[in-house]
């Protein structure tokens, strides 16, 4: 791979960018479809369009979308397009104490969206799906969604790993969260980030 390339490819350690300039400054994170001079690496699927399944195989929803890390030059999140089957359950993440990080993050209609951390699936090439073993379909009932294509926030980032990811990862409280646009880098390196399980290595 050369600058010199017209596109440049994902792959499962970095994403090439020639197209940061413009952007606001403290901003990390965009939909793969708004990067035009970005593609995914040919030796990996693309998994856009795939089902996301729990560890039961029980269809959780639609892969819509990647979100890209054009600092660090990685995919963060799948952005899913939650089923039916999940949004039919009428859960208010807010009715309940235990579920951290989803206070101030309404449901509401529309907001069929939900961001999964890259480390928290794996491929399965065989059956053409992503899997998510951790996380059970009572907590993708509850955790804070959003309306696609909308601006994803430094808080809400928070709120969808401590709502997912696994206790002993190390979540900080929501007291804790930064304001605005960005999360600090350092918040990448927690374990729900860790791209090689997604590829199984």
């Amino acid at each position: 791979m050369t600058n010199k390339m017209a596109h440049r490819e994902i792959n499962d350690r970095n994403i090439r960018n020639t197209e940061t300039r413009d952007r606001e400054e403290d901003k990390r994170l965009y939909f793969l479809h708004d990067l035009d001079k970005y593609k995914v690496a040919s030796e990996h699927p693309d998994v856009r369009g795939w089902k996301l399944v729990d560890s039961s195989h029980n269809e959780v929803g639609t892969i819509d979308n990647l979100l890209v890390d054009v600092k660090d030059e990685k995919v963060r999140y799948l952005d899913v397009e939650l089923d039916e089957n999940i949004l039919g359950e009428d859960y208010d993440p807010q009715a309940n104490p235990n579920v951290k990080g989803v206070h101030g993050f309404t449901n509401r209609e529309g907001d069929k969206h939900l961001i999964v951390p890259i480390g928290l699936a794996r491929l399965d090439k065989d059956d053409h799906c992503v899997v998510v073993d951790e996380v059970r379909r009572e907590t993708f009932q509850r955790a804070p969604r959003h309306r696609k294509g909308t601006p994803i926030s430094a808080d809400y980032e928070f709120a969808v790993s401590e709502a997912l990811a696994s206790p002993q990862a190390g979540m900080r409280q929501p007291a804790d969260r930064p304001v605005g646009t960005a999360v600090p880098g350092e918040f990448y390196k927690r374990r729900e980030f860790d791209e090689t399980r997604f590829y199984n290595r």
